[in-house]
């Protein structure tokens, strides 16, 4: 909620006429109100002003690393409410109620107490939303209908691109642990802005490849939609309940064949592609990933991609 985001500006004024340590604590207490009833949901108890402090803190870096990685904008600031909307309960419209909200409450408690958050929790919650823009699951969470298909594919962008900054957040925070070794991109023959990303995000060698294989789909994306008016239909050649390493390897070839249709295999395109194999060779016999991260880190690419065509063409636009 955006309250507690205001939350730490509130208590700099009480701060100030207190001593610099933490000589008192904040109790949160999450509840549902209904015409019916109020419903208490969590309490979370004992977090001192400290705590914020260092959320503060991490959500500035986190953003100031959004606006170098991605572009200046208020989209990066990790604050509680975009929280929410990356892991948003589900609601029963005819009852009139919050119907899943356990994740999303585990996740504040996380990140008020700093208790371990589970990884694999948090990207099975992000595959959710995917599906939720995907496949315009909005009533089922109570949030607004996009205006327009372009309006919902940004959103859809945007909350991956969120959900990647989300990682760095938590890993920030000291609540979340991937597990795997960040990747060297230092010797990798592509685009440099793509290798800062991938360094900065912290992937390993396995979620750099489907990363890469990810921006290759928004190559054929872009191409599609210049060329069908609007339209992405290799975007319906994903599973988005997840994929296996068999799904993966097919999904690669159908896209450099269409790499190839709509002449995108340029220079550039193709190191990317040759990084891509060459990661998905080294890895293909004991592959590391579940079906889930999979299906994610393609997105990631993806969005990236694609956010970073949108920012230039905007870009082109204004001057």
């Amino acid at each position: 909620d955006e309250k507690l985001t205001s939350l730490e500006d509130e208590l700099e004024i009480h701060r100030e006429r207190k001593a610099k340590s933490d000589n008192y604590i904040l109790n949160f207490l999450f509840y549902h109100k209904s015409q019916a009833e109020l419903r208490v949901l969590n309490l979370v108890q004992d977090v001192p002003p400290s705590r914020l402090t260092v959320i503060k803190e991490v959500i500035s870096e986190v953003h100031d690393l959004g606006n170098r990685l991605l572009g200046e904008s208020r989209h990066w600031i990790l604050d509680f409410n975009k929280i929410y909307y990356l892991f948003p309960p589900k609601f029963d419209k005819k009852a009139n109620k919050i119907i899943q909200y356990r994740e999303l409450l585990h996740i504040y408690e996380s990140i008020f107490t700093g208790k371990p958050l589970e990884y694999e929790l948090v990207i099975k919650e992000f595959l959710e939303i995917i599906q939720l823009y995907y496949y315009d699951r909005y009533e089922r969470y109570r949030m607004p209908k996009p205006k327009s298909p372009d309006d919902q594919s940004r959103q859809l962008l945007l909350a991956i691109l969120r959900a990647n900054l989300f990682i760095v957040y938590a890993k920030k925070l000291g609540i979340m642990n991937l597990g795997g070794i960040c990747v060297d991109v230092s010797n990798w023959l592509i685009d440099e802005g793509v290798k800062e990303y991938i360094k900065e995000i912290g992937f390993d060698e396995c979620r750099s490849g489907l990363f890469l294989l990810g921006y290759l789909l928004g190559e054929v994306a872009n191409a599609q939609y210049s060329d069908n008016k609007k339209s992405k239909p290799v975007l319906g050649k994903l599973n988005y309940q997840g994929m296996d390493l068999k799904r993966i390897q097919i999904l690669s070839l159908e896209i450099f064949e269409k790499l190839q249709q709509y002449k995108k295999l340029d220079p550039k395109v193709e190191n990317i592609h040759a990084q891509f194999k060459k990661i998905m060779d080294k890895h293909s016999r004991k592959w590391p990933l579940n079906h889930i991260e999979n299906v994610f880190y393609i997105l990631s690419g993806y969005a990236f991609n694609t956010h970073q065509i949108i920012r230039k063409a905007a870009e082109k636009k204004e001057k």
